[in-house]
């Protein structure tokens, strides 16, 4: 999964980081967020967008940089930063699904936000935003299970199903000792056994 957002932006950061944390720790599913990884050149990001199952977009308005305050604010919306665009025009390209999100106190904003995206880019506002946030821990599990529905939806993509398929194999291969230890074979307990644990956790998706 890759989430773009304004780096300039400290609510859209706090977003994405927190939506990291939960994809990342609860879900067991693979992220890429710039502040995240060891390289952030150009190429990463476009490698990090094309192999993802997915994008999703924090999209946010003017807003002050924390690390240069007397800066425009119109110049550090999400729709004014020029490698935002790039990773959304590269998602489109490669046929990935899109998937904007909002904090929670922009939702009736949505108009204004989409007024400044580039004209090749308005058909996002015709895509039912998802609003989260961040200190209100049942509105944000609403918010949550919405993206992970948005994420069940797609498919993998190519080279992950090749690793699930791996997965499922290795998995075939441990079920004859897990058949025996459960018909009391082996004189172990049954703990996780057959490779049931590892089917579940190797295919991790981007």
């Amino acid at each position: 999964v890759f989430i773009g957002h304004s780096r300039r932006c400290a609510p859209a950061m706090v977003l994405a980081e927190a939506l990291y944390g939960y994809l990342t720790s609860e879900l067991g599913l693979r992220v890429w967020l710039d502040v995240k990884m060891d390289d952030k050149s150009v190429v990463a990001m476009e490698h990090g967008v094309r192999r993802s199952r997915a994008f999703i977009a924090i999209i946010t308005g003017p807003c002050v940089n924390p690390d240069s305050p007397n800066d425009d604010p119109t110049v550090n919306a999400y729709f004014s930063r020029e490698y935002c665009l790039k990773e959304l025009r590269w998602a489109i390209d490669a046929g990935k699904a899109i998937q904007p999100v909002i904090r929670a106190e922009d939702k009736a904003n949505i108009g204004m936000l989409m007024a400044d995206a580039p004209e090749d880019l308005g058909f996002i506002g015709g895509i039912d935003f998802i609003d989260l946030e961040r200190n209100d821990i049942e509105y944000w599990a609403v918010g949550v299970n919405k993206v992970c529905r948005f994420l069940d939806a797609q498919p993998p993509h190519e080279e992950d199903e090749d690793d699930e398929e791996a997965a499922r194999e290795e998995a075939a291969e441990g079920e004859p000792a897990a058949s025996e230890a459960r018909n009391g074979g082996g004189g172990g307990d049954r703990g996780d056994g057959g490779g049931g644990a590892s089917a579940f956790l190797a295919p991790l998706k981007l």
